[in-house]
């Protein structure tokens, strides 16, 4: 009986033993931690004015937003690259995203891809990397519309902007679109209006 005993206590130190190597091996092997948010302050009031925006106008289809969804989630490299052309062209996108993604509620149809535009963000880094995806959402056809970052949105010329976007109305300036840029833009008339 004794010894039933202490071989039950050396398997349970042994147990113990292994155990703590097991979860020290796997902490060192995966030294990740959480993030403590998903979305900068910044990017939470966009997105909840899109949020709130898209969800007080119920005239086009049911909308949904995504934040920050990987540009290979909703851009793909064309079907006439192939090998390495491919892998390379995938490899530019694959690890990037966009900030908001506007999609139909019933199908998830890519309707509009929303960027934040920062200005305390405007480096050269940061101009590369508009640029570029103002040409890859040309290429594939995929409307990008681009916000800058405020204090607070006036939530009808947000939603101008986005349904002019979403409608590409031919007189896109009127609704506060510079279609050139495809930037969000206060009218002559509401300059005070969008910093509520």
């Amino acid at each position: 009986m004794e010894n039933v005993l202490y071989i039950v206590i050396l398997a349970l130190l042994l147990g113990t033993i292994l155990a703590w190597f097991r979860t020290r091996q796997s902490t060192s092997d995966f030294p990740y931690q959480p993030q403590s948010r998903l979305l900068t302050k910044t990017e939470t009031e966009l997105y909840q004015s899109i949020v709130q925006t898209l969800n007080s106008h119920r005239n086009l289809d049911d909308l949904m937003v995504f934040a920050k969804v990987r540009i290979a989630d909703v851009i793909n490299p064309g079907k006439a690259l192939v090998g390495n052309d491919w892998q390379d062209a995938y490899g530019r996108i694959s690890s990037k995203h966009f900030d908001y993604v506007v999609c139909t509620a019933e199908d998830s149809q890519i309707r509009l891809i929303i960027e934040l535009d920062d200005g305390n963000q405007r480096s050269v880094k940061k101009l590369r990397r508009d640029h570029f995806l103002d040409q890859i959402c040309a290429s594939a056809s995929v409307p990008l519309l681009r916000i800058p970052a405020q204090q607070g949105y006036d939530l009808e010329a947000l939603w101008l902007t986005i349904n002019a976007k979403l409608l590409k109305v031919p007189n896109a300036i009127d609704a506060g679109i510079d279609e050139k840029s495809s930037s969000f833009q206060q009218k002559p008339a509401d300059q005070g209006a969008l910093g509520a």
